[in-house]
């Protein structure tokens, strides 16, 4: 392990994130516990609009299991402390990932929100957000851009095929975990399965389902048996009575809108008399929620009700 890798390890520790919320207590204030460094980006306009009680401190505990070690802590904490400090309050924050469907390591607890999809990334990928980018990134030069309507419809529509193809990938990911396995989804580079061809129109290249297979394992160091390609159907069968985003790896669809957007300029700098001026929307995929976070104007209805049952403890 790299000497950085262990300073940071050190760093996100439940342990040490414990220790910074004992020495950052005080009176009217509350204290958010998340994932990773950018997901304070998500919540953070949504629980200021709703809390004006002091002071807002957020932690990044480094992973799922530290923020419930970290809820542990805090909830024997709370047993213990005096009476004058109940106006400290603290909420945990964490990613569903595929709990729908493999047997929930952690328990259900109402100070932890839990998201609805499989990560808050796939609260941002949608038509209301494609849309403010196309407003936001895409700046006419000259002539005319304002076929919006028509370039959303694409999008819906190819997003949706996406599903549908990703959901191989992603049946192969809940065999393999089921199974007792670590699958590596980082290592996953849709580049290399998916592209959009010429009209726009998204393009399974991997379809064959022993090469994709034969990919996967490769790319993420596992050997699948062939007792899977007779499951697959089954697992299928029960993604099709789930949402897609339920399913579907946040950091995946990602990878979809900000592919659709670049390809968009591609044809958009086909057309003469349209000179279009694209600006990235971000630095580097890990600031993609610090990005689209505060963009997004609608709260979750889950993340509602868990904000009013919980910042009522301070009032």
């Amino acid at each position: 392990m790299k000497f950085i890798d262990r300073l940071r390890l050190e760093r996100e520790t439940s342990g040490t994130t414990f220790l910074r919320f004992l020495k950052n207590q005080k009176t009217n204030s509350i204290h958010l516990f998340f994932e990773g460094d950018s997901d304070s980006s998500f919540y953070l306009p949504h629980i200021k609009r709703r809390y004006s009680g002091g002071e807002v401190y957020c932690y990044s505990c480094g992973g799922k299991t530290s923020v419930y070690d970290v809820q542990r802590k805090l909830a024997s904490h709370s047993l213990t402390k005096p009476q004058a400090m109940h106006s400290v309050d603290w909420m945990c924050f964490v990613d569903k990932d595929l709990s729908d469907f493999l047997p929930e390591r952690f328990p259900s607890n109402d100070t932890v929100y839990v998201t609805d999809y499989y990560s808050i990334e796939n609260y941002l990928v949608n038509s209301e957000i494609f849309t403010t980018l196309l407003i936001d990134c895409f700046v006419v030069k000259r002539g005319v851009f304002d076929n919006h309507d028509i370039i959303v419809e694409k999008f819906e529509s190819e997003l949706s095929k996406f599903h549908g193809h990703l959901a191989r990938i992603m049946a192969w990911s809940l065999y393999m975990q089921r199974n007792g396995h670590r699958v590596d989804h980082d290592s996953i580079k849709l580049d290399q399965i998916f592209e959009f061809d010429e009209n726009m129109t998204l393009v399974m290249i991997l379809n064959d389902s022993e090469k994709l297979v034969t990919y996967l394992d490769t790319k993420c160091s596992l050997a699948t048996p062939s007792e899977y390609f007779g499951v697959e159907p089954s697992i299928l069968i029960e993604f099709k009575k789930k949402e897609p985003k339920t399913f579907t790896r946040g950091k995946f669809e990602i990878w979809f809108l900000m592919n659709f957007l670049k390809h968009l300029k591609q044809q958009l700098d086909q057309i003469p008399e349209l000179e279009v001026r694209y600006t990235e929307p971000l630095l580097s995929k890990r600031d993609i929620v610090r990005f689209l976070g505060p963009r997004l104007l609608f709260c979750p209805a889950s993340l509602e009700l868990f904000l009013v049952r919980n910042l009522s403890l301070e009032a």
